[in-house]
């Protein structure tokens, strides 16, 4: 029906727009990792204020070089159970 993939792409960014606002409001500090090399993929505004990082800062830099753990063996843990 014709009508129905103009419906699904509606319905698609209604829940991007949805998650956009959430992840942008929540109170929590998010960081998007990729998993293959822990690259910063992106943040939300919770956490540049934790950790005062800008955009620019962390964008495309693997995370174990932002300093976020106090060590490699508590991020290990952290990680390990992903």
């Amino acid at each position: 029906d014709a009508g129905q993939a103009p419906r699904a792409a509606r319905r698609g960014r209604d829940t991007d727009d949805r998650f956009y606002r959430i992840y942008h409001a929540s109170p929590d500090a998010i960081l998007i990792l990729r998993m293959t090399d822990a690259v910063v993929l992106d943040f939300n505004e919770s956490f540049t204020r934790l950790f005062g990082f800008t955009r620019e800062d962390a964008i495309g830099q693997a995370e174990p070089a932002l300093g976020l753990w106090r060590s490699s063996r508590e991020r290990d843990g952290v990680f390990d159970g992903l």
